[in-house]
Parts: C-alpha cells; sequence; structure tokens
C-alpha cells in the first residue's frame, strides 16, 4: 500500500504541474499513517492531520513522530511539522486555496452521495490553483452504473461501483488527472478476497461547476 501511493502521490504531482515542498491535508487520519509514511517522505512541508476520534488523534502525534523505516525509507521525527487537528470529513470547512494536496484514503465509503458531493466541493475550494485531491478507497470494477455499490453492514460503509463513483466525480466538475487500481499480483498485490482498491487523482479547473 505505502509503495504503491508513494508512487502515486508523485505521478500526481507531476500530471498536476506541482513542484517542491508542499502543502498537505490527510483526511480521516486515524493515526496519522498516511501523513508519516506517503506524504511527508514524499516532500510535504507541512500536513494537517484531521481525525476526529479523540484516542486515534492523541496517538498520532506518537506515531508520526517514531522514527521508523518503511519500503527503504527513513519515516518519523516529523510531528514538528504536522497539525492535529478535530476534524470530521462531514463537516471539514478548510480555508481557501491552502493545500497543495489533500489526500482521503478508505473513508468516503462512509459519506453518504450528498455528504460525498459536499465534501468534494469543499476540497475544490482549499486546493491551490494547481492542488490535486486523492482519493483512495474501495472501489467495484464493474463498468455499468446498475451495479452502484455493496453495503458492508459489519463496516457500516458502501463501496461504490467504478461506473457510479465516477459518476459523482464527474457531477462535482471535478477533472480526472489520473488513476490506478492497486496491483493484485506481485509485490504490491493485495488480498484477492477483499474489494479492488483504486486511487484516483482529481483537479478543478477555474470556472468547470
Amino acid at each position: 500500500d505505502v509503495r504503491a501511493s508513494r508512487r502515486f502521490l508523485g505521478e500526481a504531482r507531476k500530471a498536476a504541474g506541482q513542484t517542491g515542498g508542499f502543502a498537505a491535508a490527510d483526511v480521516a487520519a486515524g493515526i496519522g499513517r498516511v501523513a508519516k509514511h506517503v506524504l511527508l517522505p514524499g516532500g510535504a512541508s507541512t500536513v494537517d492531520v484531521l481525525e476526529p476520534a479523540r484516542t486515534l488523534r492523541d496517538a498520532a502525534f506518537e506515531f508520526v513522530d517514531a522514527p521508523a523505516t518503511i519500503e527503504g525509507v527513513k519515516v518519523g521525527g516529523s510531528a514538528s511539522k504536522c497539525r492535529f487537528l478535530a476534524a470530521p470529513m462531514q463537516d471539514w470547512a478548510p480555508p481557501s486555496q491552502k493545500y497543495d494536496v489533500i489526500w482521503a484514503q478508505w473513508c468516503v465509503g462512509h459519506l453518504t452521495d450528498a455528504h460525498f458531493l459536499r465534501f468534494l466541493q469543499r476540497c475544490r475550494t482549499a486546493l491551490k490553483p494547481k492542488g490535486v485531491l486523492v482519493l483512495k478507497d474501495n472501489c467495484g470494477e464493474s463498468s455499468s452504473t446498475d451495479e452502484c455499490f455493496e453495503v458492508d453492514d459489519a463496516d457500516r460503509s458502501i463501496c461504490r461501483g467504478r461506473a457510479y463513483l465516477e459518476a459523482l466525480l464527474a457531477l462535482s466538475g471535478a477533472e480526472l488527472l489520473c488513476t490506478a487500481l492497486q496491483p493484485v499480483a506481485g509485490e504490491e498485490a493485495f488480498p484477492a478476497d477483499i474489494y479492488p482498491v483504486r486511487s484516483y487523482a482529481l483537479r478543478w479547473v477555474d470556472g468547470v461547476t
């Protein structure tokens, strides 16, 4: 997961024309795994770690700061570059043009379509002109909108089908920069018995509604 995410981050930033350090947000961050293993090693100068659960948020500082080596890259010792914010994604109200990268992983399946579209519009406002939103989540590979989603009662979430998810993204006015399916074979393969996982890099162009 980490290796694929780091590669996708680089591809997304290149497609958006970004260079150098960047300001990022890790949405529904848990203990900050994406911030520590992907965004900060990828060149983020600052990361807002957004997590509403106090227990996870309190653990995030120590986790992000603890030294480790993941996929051959030294990580940790970077909590000073982060802000740890109590911000539920469905209510998050970020300031305008603050971030170069917003990363939301395994969380939009917990939003209704209406909340999801409002979240996308808030991300649009929060991104800088070359900013990108990365969504990485469970995604059914059906090409038919008839197979809209599957409900996971245990996890209290849904897995949207690819056609349905991409229709929602288009409805938000987002431009798709690139997308990638997590491999199902090789060193980066996820278990075969879980939902497919797909990454999207999105941006919004001025004047698109």
